[in-house]
Parts: C-alpha cells; structure tokens; sequence
C-alpha cells in the first residue's frame, strides 16, 4: 500500500509557503528605500565578498525552488513527496531572508551608487519572482513549472549581470547606452542621404584631421538603410529641415564619439589599483551617461518632420549643456584628468613629477574645443 502524507502536511507547507511570500514582500519594500544602510566601518565588506555571497545566497533559493516544484507537482498531494517539500519551503524562507539583507548590504557611499542600484534590482526581481512563486502553489496549479521557471530565470540573469565592483556597474550602462547611441548615427546619416544631402557638413574635415578615423563616415547596410525607410517619420519634409540635420550631424556624432571615449579610457580595470578612479568621480560619471543617451534621442526626435523650431532649440540647447557637463569632470581646472593626478603622488602625497596633461586629456580637451566650435554655428550659444 503507497504511503501517503501526514495528515498536518498540507497545513505546514501552506504556513511555510505563505511566510516565504511574505518575507519576499517585505525585502522588497526594504530594497525599494532609498536610504544607504547604517553601517560601522569595522562591519562593512568589499563588493566582491558582498557579490560572492548574494550569488551563494541565490544558489540556495535556485535548488530549494526545483525541491518545492518536484514534490508538489501535479498529482502529488497525497504522495509522501508533498511531505518532502516542507524542509525545502523552509529552506525558501530563510534564503528569501538572506537575500534582502544581503543585497541592502550595498552602500552608495561604500560601493557606489550605480553597483547598489544593480545589486537592489536584480534581487529584488528574483525577490518578485519568488513571491508570485510562494502566493499561488497548491497542488493542483498546472503552472507551477511556468513559475519556478520563472525564479530560475531570475536567477540565472542576477548571477550572470551582477557586477563585482562600482567601476564594472558603469561601465554596464555605459556599453548599454553607447550600443543606442551607435544605432542612432546611420539613422542620421539616412535622413540626410534621402533628402539629397548626403554631403559631409561644413566642419566634417577639420572633425576627421583632429580624430581620425573615429570620425570616418559609415555606410548603412541594405538591411539597416529599409529598416529607417520603412519608418514613416524618418521621412524629412522641407529643404530647411534637411539643413539643420544636416547641421545638427557633427554635435550628435562628436557627442557618440566623447561617451565612447569616456568608456574607453576611464571605465578600464587598471593594474595599479592606486590610479583607478575614486567612486565619488564614477558615480557623478553614470547619471550623464544615461543624460546624454536621453538628449541625443530628444534632439534626434526634435528633427524628424514636421518640425518645431522651438522644441529643436531646446532640444539642442539640453544637448550642449549635458555633453559640457561631463568636462570637468575630464579635464580639471588645472588641465590634468584625475588618473594623471593620482599616478604622480609619492607616498607622502605629493607630486613626485610636474604636471603633463596626459594623452587621454588632450582627445578630451580637443573634443570640447571642438563642440564649442559646432555650437557657433548653430542657433543656442
């Protein structure tokens, strides 16, 4: 005769399951407060000890998900398996409990506000995960497979795109924004091509000789060039708007190419953890990276027909202050970029070298000659 499950069994897998989705519901609202925990400095941990912990801590939740799914598959309730599947909704618990605490572990002030935001999110989507798992099990759900697959995949992705420090954390955006920005370019170049204006802008010359084949003109493929024709406000409706995109072409190339550079000199791993840059300098870094990717779309848009002259205006204007704003943060008042600065202190502190501005800070101060130049020639100053 088959055995069959404890009469109490159902009750304590249902108490256990309802404890599991509340816990989840609860480290959500702890994770969704925008407050840095209060943490003493003898208690606070590296990002990568912080990050081996939350991917142990999700390895945990990932097996005692398969455990609940086996025992309480379909069919199974008067089965001693459903009994089996009380220890790991336990097991659920108590990892759904590590998982908040753990995740709010990370400080803006400690790791930088961009790996808090990414260790917050990524748990609190396996957190959702799990809740909507937890609420909604019973033995007779035909979907429990859709839901544990959807934990795992949560899972999965968290453990895949956690970053393990501040500077991996943006660079993510960055590389995330940059592939929009790329995609916006020969877009540019298309609503020029279709109006007859296909023609480098006055300025393109002096833009190539300064930054070489960064800035050689690309061709659309077949594919990309009627992906734009089959997008009906593509099409440019007067000689005028084809001008000021035309105009508008050197700003938004120049601005793609200044993030790129951004990304690629200063969101690097160095060897000498002395010259990396400070979190204080990544984090006042990620907001404008996003900031550019938002102006660049507004003043794309802005030029696409039929055409608002003042939303053009101030589209271009937002444009300029943004991509303005990112160099002090690039070339100090001084003319040395921080990495310069850090690399030519002693161990007392001071400058061991005069001061030499760097490669790196001679492309960036170029380039904002350059957007200045561009900027007289259109209509914000």
């Amino acid at each position: 005769m088959a055995s069959s499950a404890p009469p109490n069994a159902h009750a304590q897998v249902a108490a256990a399951l309802a404890a599991a989705a509340q816990t989840a519901s609860a480290g959500l609202d702890a994770l969704a407060a925008s407050s840095d925990p209060q943490i003493s400095p003898d208690d606070e941990h590296e990002p990568a000890v912080l990050r081996k912990d939350l991917i142990s801590i999700m390895t945990l939740l990932y097996n005692a998900v398969t455990k609940i799914a086996l025992a309480l598959r379909p069919g199974q309730s008067n089965g001693p398996e459903y009994a089996a599947s009380l220890q790991p909704t336990k097991d659920l618990g108590s990892a759904t409990v590590a998982l908040a605490a753990c995740a709010s572990l990370f400080s803006s002030a400690s790791h930088g506000p961009a790996l808090r935001t990414h260790a917050r999110n990524l748990a609190s989507d396996v957190l959702r995960a799990v809740q909507q798992l937890a609420s909604s099990l019973d033995d007779q759900d035909e979907d429990l497979y859709v839901r544990t697959g959807a934990v795992h995949d949560a899972i999965d992705r968290a453990r895949a795109q956690m970053p393990a420090s501040e500077l991996d954390a943006v660079r993510d955006v960055f590389k995330a924004n940059q592939a929009c920005l790329d995609d916006g370019i020969p877009e540019v170049q298309e609503l020029m091509e279709e109006d007859g204006t296909s023609d480098e802008p006055d300025g393109w010359d002096e833009l190539a000789e300064e930054f070489g084949d960064d800035f050689a003109p690309s061709k659309l493929t077949p594919e990309e060039r009627q992906r734009v024709k089959d997008v009906s406000y593509y099409s440019v409706h007067s000689t005028a708007l084809a001008s000021d995109v035309s105009k508008m072409y050197p700003l938004l190339k120049i601005v793609v190419q200044l993030h790129k550079k951004v990304m690629t000199d200063h969101l690097v791993a160095k060897a000498d953890a002395a010259s990396a840059l400070p979190i204080a300098h990544l984090a006042a870094l990620q907001p404008l990276s996003t900031q550019i990717l938002m102006r660049f779309e507004d003043l794309v848009s802005a030029l696409y027909g039929p055409q608002d002259t003042a939303a053009v205006d101030t589209a271009l204007s937002a444009m300029l202050e943004t991509a303005r704003s990112l160099k002090p943060l690039l070339i100090p008042s001084d003319g040395q970029d921080l990495a310069a600065k850090v690399e030519q202190l002693d161990l007392n502190g001071t400058a061991s070298v005069p001061a030499v501005e760097s490669k790196s800070t001679r492309w960036f101060r170029l380039c904002f000659i350059q957007i200045d130049k561009i900027a007289q020639t259109l209509r914000p100053t």
